[in-house]
């Protein structure tokens, strides 16, 4: 079963996050399938970790600049070949993708011609993501609690 709904996730190139306008609301719907082989010295075997993240949830209309947004999370692995940190399977090397169902994003956020503000858990990607970024790269998404300020110049008069 598990089998059935990847192939049918990768099939249907889903990440499709449905926009709609600004006075809607977007719902968030999103599924990765991932493969990541690994031979490592020196363990004896392979790592093979074949995984499925899949994202939902909700960000509502924008209200005065104000808008809320409610995002999960869930992991399930396919295989059970490697190390994922959490699953014991320490003779396999490490493919840090754990199955996890958790809460990715709760933040609230207030747009001005000027501001911008979010508060809660969120995504932050600062530059390139090198010291501080979502590791996008790994199924299960690194996000913070944090407020966050982004203040735009004065257009010139």
């Amino acid at each position: 079963m598990r089998m059935l709904v990847a192939a049918v996730a990768a099939a249907l190139s889903i990440p499709a996050a449905a926009q709609a306008a600004e006075d809607q609301g977007k719902i968030i719907l999103e599924a990765r399938l991932r493969a990541e082989f690994v031979d490592q010295d020196p363990f004896a075997e392979s790592a093979q970790a074949v995984t499925l993240r899949t994202r939902f949830g909700y960000e509502t209309a924008g209200w005065r600049g104000f808008k809320l947004l409610v995002e999960g999370e869930n992991v399930i692995a396919f295989t059970d070949t490697y190390n994922s940190t959490l699953n014991g399977q320490v003779s396999y090397p490490t493919v840090p993708d754990p199955e996890v169902t958790e809460l990715n994003r709760a933040q609230i956020s207030w747009t001005s011609p000027r501001f911008d503000v979010v508060a809660g858990r969120q995504r932050i990607i600062l530059g390139n993501a090198r010291y501080v970024g979502n590791v996008g790269f790994r199924q299960n998404e690194q996000t913070f609690d944090a407020i966050k300020l982004v203040v735009r110049p004065a257009p010139n008069a």
